[in-house]
C-alpha cells in the first residue's frame, strides 16, 4: 500500500473517530440535561410533599378531635338517658 492510501485511510479513520466522540460528547449533553430535569423535579416533589404531608398532619389532628367530640357527645347523650330514665 502506498503511503499516500495509507494516509488517506488514517484520515478516514480518524474522521470516524471523531464523529463517535462528537455523537458520544451529545449523548454525555443529553444525559446531563436529563438529570438536571430529575434533579428540579426532585426538589418539586420535596416541596409538594411537605405540602401534602403537612395536610395529611392536619387532617389526622381534625379526625382526632372530631372522634373526641363524637365520644364526648355520646358519653353526655349516655348520662342525659340515664338521668332521662331514672326519674
Amino acid at each position: 500500500m502506498k503511503v499516500e492510501e495509507q494516509f488517506a485511510l488514517v484520515l478516514t479513520k480518524q474522521e470516524e473517530q471523531s464523529k463517535r466522540i462528537s455523537k458520544g460528547n451529545w449523548c454525555l449533553n443529553d444525559i446531563h440535561a436529563l438529570v438536571e430535569d430529575l434533579k428540579a423535579a426532585k426538589d418539586e416533589f420535596k416541596q409538594w410533599r411537605s405540602l401534602v404531608d403537612n395536610k395529611v398532619a392536619d387532617t389526622h389532628d381534625w379526625i382526632n378531635s372530631l372522634h373526641q367530640q363524637l365520644e364526648a357527645l355520646k358519653s353526655s347523650l349516655v348520662a342525659t338517658s340515664f338521668y332521662l330514665l331514672g326519674d
